[in-house]
C-alpha cells in the first residue's frame, strides 16, 4: 500500500505538471506574436477561443492517458495484481472511510488524478488569457504547482479515503476546484466576445 501510494503520488505529481507546461502557451503565444487583433477581424475570430479551450481539454486528456500508460506498465512489473480483489484494509494499518478493493482503489486514484489535471488545465487556460508574457504566467502558477505538492497530492491523492481526513473534505474539494475553473473559462468567454479591438 505504501508502495502504490508513494508511487501514485509522484505520478500525480509528473502528470500534471507536464498538463501545466502543456497547456500554458495555448493564448498567451498569441498575444505575444500579436496575432489577437488579426483573428478578431476574421469569420472564426472570437469563436477560436471555444476551439482553443476545446484544444487544450483534448490535449490534457492525451497526455495524461499516454503518461498513466507509460507509467503503470512500469508499475506492473511490481507485480501486484494478485492483490486486486482483496480490500485494501487487510494489507495496511491505516482505516478508511470506504470498504474498496485494491484495483477500486487504483481506478478512484486515478479517476482524481484526472479531475485535478482537468482543473489544473483550465486554470492554466485562464492565466494563459490573462497574463501579459512568459515570465509573468510562470510566476502566477508557481503558488499553484507548491499547493499541489504540499496540499493537493497528499490529502486528495495518497489520503484520498483515510479514516482521519473528515469524510467531506475531498468531494467538496474536487467540487469547489472543478466549479471555480469552469467558471473562471466561462467568464472568460464572456469576456472575450465583449471585446473591443484596440490598435
Amino acid at each position: 500500500m505504501s508502495n502504490y501510494q508513494d508511487f501514485i503520488s509522484n505520478v500525480a505529481i509528473a502528470i500534471i505538471i507536464s498538463v501545466i507546461i502543456i497547456i500554458s502557451p495555448i493564448f498567451i503565444k498569441d498575444r505575444t506574436s500579436q496575432m489577437l487583433e488579426l483573428q478578431y477581424t476574421t469569420k472564426k475570430g472570437r469563436a477560436l477561443f471555444k476551439t482553443k479551450v476545446a484544444a487544450g481539454v483534448m490535449a490534457a486528456i492525451i497526455v495524461m492517458t499516454v503518461l498513466f500508460a507509460i507509467y503503470f506498465s512500469l508499475y506492473s512489473l511490481n507485480h501486484t495484481s494478485m492483490f486486486f480483489n482483496l480490500p485494501i484494509y487487510l494489507f495496511t494499518w491505516f482505516e478508511f472511510w470506504y470498504d474498496v478493493t485494491f484495483f477500486q482503489y487504483i481506478v478512484i486514484t486515478v479517476l482524481a488524478i484526472y479531475i485535478l489535471g482537468m482543473v489544473f488545465a483550465l486554470f492554466s487556460m485562464f492565466f494563459s488569457n490573462r497574463m501579459a508574457n512568459y515570465v509573468s504566467l510562470i510566476g502566477i502558477q508557481i503558488p499553484f504547482i507548491i499547493a499541489l505538492i504540499a496540499v493537493l497530492i497528499p490529502y486528495l491523492v495518497r489520503r484520498l479515503m483515510d479514516l482521519d481526513i473528515p469524510k467531506w473534505i475531498a468531494p467538496t474539494s474536487y467540487t469547489v476546484m472543478a466549479l471555480s475553473s469552469v467558471i473562471l473559462v466561462v467568464l472568460l468567454w464572456g469576456r472575450e466576445k465583449r471585446k473591443d479591438i484596440v490598435m
